[in-house]
């Protein structure tokens, strides 16, 4: 047996071992990344249900409030009425695939909705500070809202595994 035998058994036994310590360094790397993966999707899910739940209750609030006649209200306290921007949502919207996958499309259409909602909202008040004012338009948006209420306080609350106020629904009788 030749002496340089020996060289290449232990090169060879030497490279094997960096082999499998690379390997198993790569699984452990990628079983770190997956719970932190988790843990964000966890994240994002909670933060998106958080601000869905408040959206919600802020839009029904308002909505309600236009039942009785605006008009006896001055200009510049409509447009504190306003329905603002959602703050969680734009921002977080493009991780939405992190969600799970029964998810993601009750997300997408429960913030389209609400987003509907608010633009009704504020066309109501541009309706009331220009004197155009129908107490039936407020009452058929309200109406619109009570039938998609369900469906945004459920997806509100798969999101942030808390229940959305069930007296949400008398604000809008």
């Amino acid at each position: 047996m030749p002496a340089w035998f020996g060289n290449v058994i232990g090169s060879a036994i030497g490279l094997v071992a960096i082999l499998l310590g690379a390997l198993w360094n790569a699984h452990l790397v990628r079983k770190r990344d997956s719970k932190i993966m988790d843990s964000e999707a966890k994240a994002i899910q909670a933060a998106i249900g958080a601000e869905m739940s408040v959206y919600l209750e802020l839009l029904v609030m308002r909505v309600g409030m236009f039942y009785a006649d605006p008009s006896i209200v001055s200009a510049p306290r409509l447009d504190s009425l306003r329905v603002p921007p959602p703050t969680v949502w734009p921002k977080v919207a493009d991780k939405v695939g992190l969600l799970p996958p029964e998810l993601v499309y009750e997300t997408v259409r429960a913030w389209s909705l609400l987003e509907i909602h608010a633009v009704s909202v504020n066309a109501t008040i541009e309706e009331a500070k220009s004197g155009q004012w129908k107490g039936h338009w407020a009452r058929d948006r309200a109406n619109l809202l009570k039938q998609d209420l369900d469906q945004i306080a459920a997806t509100a609350s798969a999101l942030s595994g808390r229940p959305v106020d069930e007296t949400l629904r008398f604000c809008l009788l």
